[in-house]
């Protein structure tokens, strides 16, 4: 086992995040830890034993963190002076006016600088199967003391190698879904960061991993267990016409639609929900891929509107097939969040992104919806379900979780066509379009 400890000594972490310039980075990536510790290598021309222990280390699997959660401050943009040009006079041939105690000005150009107010100062990087030698620990405890910021130069840290760490909060994962994706350090990393310095290049992104978070949740009774896997792959909502539960069917086809679609050859059966993998096929009878809407109910200010889409998987689908079949629809090929579209004809569309902000409102948190309290009759008293008469309650909910093909797997949700808004709403407008008038 190895860890390393890092305190942030102003109590936030200055950083930007890889795939947006305005959000901070939290929690730390392992690769921006180990950027910072080949950093300090070279900039104190260590010598041999701190590179072969560097080497060592990137070729360690993906650590696990002991991490709190963060919060983001709000970000003011500011006017500072420009690295790259140092003239007193502008592009347009006017001089700059002087700032502070500079006697000529600078050109300043609007910068933002995100940051992250983690609940905890201290993050911990454990590595829990390392196989490091004795001279390698003792190198990188060295090293480690030389590290001053962690991203931002104003990022202050004290960096140290832990003996005792805490148990971890995250721990990497092959899931398609996993909520977090982190940058981590790859085998050949420390040559790629020394070619990129030495040809004046800013250093390339590294690999991705899939975090999963490691809170203890709640014993399942055998009432309560399901077929499927508790981690939910949530789907939020970026932008599109606003849909309400009676518009389910639409959104769950739409999805389903584009699941299949960039599945890499032919559907397999958990995903397809048919045997066999030609399409039209009998109806699986195996568990297979669940589409689950996500509404805003649960509270007095619930209007039961769509705020995103879910993914739940079988137990049974290991992780790499999870990843083969669905890591081409919720990332693109440098690693980060894929942004897609979910089209439903004249209706409209909806843009969706895998949701993996700590800031999501509470429908779009998988504990919502699989906490072992969780059950039809507790829904049917939400304030927003109220509104529906007793006896359709537990038909709603059986309808919005929902396969598109008919499932014959006992103790799981059929197809159901019909949802009680939509298809009353039918009802009424084919009344009015084929009865007489009076």
């Amino acid at each position: 086992m190895f860890c390393i400890g890092i305190r942030y000594l102003c109590g936030w972490a200055m950083a930007s995040h890889p795939a947006d310039r305005l959000r901070p980075e939290w929690p730390p990536h392992p690769d921006r830890v180990f950027m910072a510790l080949t950093a300090a290598h070279f900039e104190t021309d260590g010598g041999r034993e701190e590179y072969a222990a560097l080497k060592q280390l990137s070729a360690l699997p993906s650590p696990a963190l002991s991490v709190a959660p963060g919060h983001d401050r709000q970000i003011v943009t500011t006017f500072v002076p420009v690295n790259d040009d140092s003239s007193p006079v502008s592009k347009k041939g006017k001089p700059i006016m002087p700032s502070g105690t500079l006697s000529v000005g600078r050109d300043r150009q609007p910068r933002s600088f995100p940051v992250a107010v983690p609940e905890r100062d201290s993050v911990y990087m454990i590595w829990s199967g390392a196989t490091l030698t004795d001279q390698a620990r003792r190198a990188l405890r060295g090293l480690c003391r030389k590290v001053t910021a962690v991203g931002h130069s104003a990022s202050l840290v004290q960096m140290w190698v832990e003996e005792n760490p805490p148990e971890p909060d995250m721990v990497p994962s092959d899931r398609a879904g996993a909520p977090l994706r982190l940058r981590v350090p790859w085998q050949d990393r420390l040559e790629q960061l020394e070619a990129s310095y030495e040809a004046e290049l800013r250093p390339s992104l590294s690999g991705w991993q899939g975090y999963d978070s490691r809170a203890t949740k709640p014993v399942r009774s055998p009432s309560s267990s399901t077929i499927f896997a508790p981690d939910l792959a949530v789907l939020r909502r970026l932008d599109g016409r606003l849909l309400g539960l009676e518009s389910t069917l639409i959104l769950t086809e739409a999805l389903r639609g584009a699941v299949m679609k960039a599945c890499p050859g032919p559907p397999p059966e958990w995903i397809s929900g048919h045997e066999g993998t030609a399409p039209g096929g009998p109806p699986s009878k195996r568990p297979h891929l669940a589409f689950l809407p996500l509404p805003n109910v649960g509270h007095q200010h619930a209007d039961g509107r769509l705020l995103g889409v879910a993914l739940a998987i079988p137990r049974d689908v290991p992780a790499q097939e999870q990843h083969r079949c669905l890591s081409s629809l919720l990332f693109n090929a440098e690693g980060y969040l894929a942004q897609f579209q979910l089209t439903f004809g004249r209706v409209g569309d909806w843009d969706v992104v895998l949701g993996d902000r700590e800031d999501r409102p509470q429908a779009l948190r998988p504990e919502t919806w699989t906490s072992a309290g969780w059950s039809g009759r507790n829904r049917c008293q939400d304030p927003f379900l109220d509104k529906v008469k007793a006896d359709k309650c537990q038909e709603l909910i059986s309808g919005t979780l929902m396969h598109k093909s008919r499932s014959s797997v006992p103790g799981t949700f059929s197809d159901s066509r019909h949802l009680f808004g939509s298809h009353r709403r039918t009802e009424d407008r084919s009344q009015k379009t084929t009865g007489s008038k009076p």
